[in-house]
């Protein structure tokens, strides 16, 4: 298929965008810096002093530096989520250069931006954790030099309950890829099951069990940097709370929510399956297998669909999304998905409107920079705020603002 890429003209507009973008990024980072971020924090210290409790682990781990190195536990935070960004960020890039990817879908919300033009307070929290870590169980299942199977069981269970333990919502975004691939590989659905059961044993009793209530005073007493009222609703059980997140049914902005999201997942969905579009050497064009990328969209937002719908923390869920499945399209060395399926996706790929549009570099670039991630729903801030152009156009006439009252 022959892409008629757009003129110089349109990518030098391209890098003026990028420009005014990651100006705006960095005011954000600034102001970011000046706010308290207590309750993220707060997440971030939950720990088992006074017994098990979900999300514990990440909270023994953070004191326990602390202590050892006398320093405060903000600063450990602080450095610990640097350093997981920083090779995050450098698996990304490294990857895509390899491959001769276009780097430009990186910076946007829906994907690793989301941490500075969504709501900079992303940066601080446990999801980036949890993306490297289904990097590094990637990484290890996609081995060159295959493990002996229990091998590979003992060191991919344990860095998946390591992963739970700090944050169970890897689960539900690692689980049913890496079940898939396995089962791919062994063809056999029960071995696969029993290769996973020590991390589903460990998920089921992070999520359908709640924390009594003298364990969560005990830590409370332990640890008094915590605010009770910052943890919410880590006591209750996951099932729980698909009940009560949805306890604003009969709110007006409802439906509108439902079409507008929507509308950004399809969005987003168009603008990954055809990122290649967006680039400034015109002289190359990298080959996407965009069926097996869409297979990968799909199974990883059906797999996120419990916590879309039990949380209102919508953009962090996007990232997951996004961030999980380009991770395995980067790895991955073999297709798991079946033929047929494969095969049934031509209806929307081949389809005119969709070769027409996705060929469109200014098309897919104004989709890209119009697409803004929600930090909770139902709309309760005007989403245009949240998007890139958006960004662009605040710098523009903040420019503006301050050259008219140097003048007069």
């Amino acid at each position: 298929m022959n892409i008629s890429f757009c003129s110089k003209k349109t990518n030098f507009a391209i890098l003026i965008f990028l420009f005014f973008y990651i100006c705006e990024s960095i005011c954000n980072i600034f102001i970011f810096c000046s706010t308290n971020q207590k309750e993220i924090y707060a997440n971030w210290l939950i720990n088992y002093r006074g017994g098990f409790f979900r999300r514990g682990l990440g909270g023994e781990i953070i004191l326990c530096l602390s202590s050892i190195f006398g320093i405060s536990h903000i600063a450990v935070i602080n450095l610990l989520t640097f350093v997981v960004w920083a090779i995050l960020i450098s698996f990304f890039i490294t990857k895509f250069v390899q491959k001769k990817y276009p780097l430009f879908i990186l910076a946007m919300p829906f994907f690793l931006g989301e941490t500075v033009v969504t709501d900079p307070s992303y940066f601080l929290r446990k999801d980036s954790l949890s993306v490297l870590i289904f990097i590094s169980m990637l990484t290890l299942f996609f081995k060159k030099k295959l493990l002996h199977p229990l091998v590979l069981c003992l060191c991919l269970n344990t860095l998946f309950i390591f992963g739970i333990l700090i944050h169970e919502v890897i689960f539900f975004f690692s689980f049913p890829i890496l079940f898939l691939s396995y089962w791919h590989r062994n063809n056999s659905f029960y071995k696969s099951l029993l290769f996973f059961i020590p991390s589903i044993i460990i998920f089921a009793l992070c999520c359908y069990t709640s924390s009594q209530s003298q364990i969560i005073k005990e830590m409370l007493d332990h640890t008094p940097e915590i605010t009770p009222y910052l943890i919410g609703h880590m006591s209750t059980p996951l099932p729980e709370l698909f009940s009560m997140i949805w306890t604003m049914i009969n709110d007006s902005g409802l439906i509108a929510t439902a079409l507008y999201s929507i509308c950004q997942l399809v969005f987003i969905c168009f603008a990954c399956l055809n990122f290649d579009k967006i680039k400034i050497n015109l002289t190359y064009s990298p080959r996407i297998d965009r069926k097996f990328l869409f297979c990968i969209l799909l199974l990883q937002f059906l797999s996120l669909i419990p916590v879309f719908s039990s949380a209102w923390d919508w953009g962090r869920w996007i990232f997951l999304w996004t961030a999980s499945s380009f991770a395995y399209f980067l790895i991955a060395d073999e297709n798991p998905f079946n033929e047929k399926f494969i095969s049934k996706l031509d209806l929307i790929l081949a389809s005119k409107w969709f070769q027409k549009a996705g060929n469109n570099q200014i098309l897919v670039f104004c989709i890209t920079t119009l697409i803004g991630v929600q930090y909770q729903v139902p709309l309760e801030i005007e989403f245009f705020t949240r998007t890139p152009i958006y960004s662009l156009l605040k710098v523009i006439s903040a420019a503006i603002l301050q050259i008219k009252e140097t003048i007069l």
